[in-house]
């Protein structure tokens, strides 16, 4: 069983049409940052095409990583968490891309090392699509963290 999904996969294909530009600044463990870039260039009924791009902090262009197709169902279920580890609460979150009501789902898990794994996902009720926020904690220490900081 699954916990309720932040978006139907309608939800999050009228939310993204083609030209939405989405930029996550995604910070690993270490304070290394790099800007993921995607562009909704072609979307149906069943599909989307995202092309992505890795930017430098200051915009520049890392890597091209070119156009990749996803089908809506997919997009959605990348929210699909296990019922039974899964808590899901209400509340609200200032990012980069403005004050949003959010559902926060905490996920707790223990990795293959056996150690404990709590990754957090903030989604945006206004916003379909992936989390304005996302962290991953595996024994008290955040190992990875993604703010979403543009969305047109």
């Amino acid at each position: 069983d699954i916990a309720a999904l932040p978006f139907s996969a309608d939800d999050i294909r009228k939310a993204m049409k083609v030209g939405t530009e989405i930029t996550l600044r995604d910070e690993d463990g270490a304070g290394k940052v790099k800007l993921v870039e995607w562009t909704v260039t072609e979307a149906n009924a069943d599909e989307v095409t995202l092309h992505t791009k890795i930017l430098s902090e200051d915009f520049k262009l890392v890597e091209d990583q070119g156009t990749s197709v996803h089908k809506w169902t997919e997009m959605r279920d990348h929210a699909a968490f296990p019922v039974d580890q899964t808590v899901r609460s209400e509340g609200m979150l200032t990012v980069p891309v403005g004050v949003h009501e959010t559902w926060l789902y905490v996920v707790s898990s223990t990795n293959e090392d056996g150690k404990n794994v709590e990754s957090f996902y903030q989604f945006a009720k206004t916003l379909p699509g992936p989390p304005v926020q996302m962290s991953i904690v595996v024994d008290g220490k955040v190992v990875r963290k993604m703010t979403m900081v543009g969305r047109r």
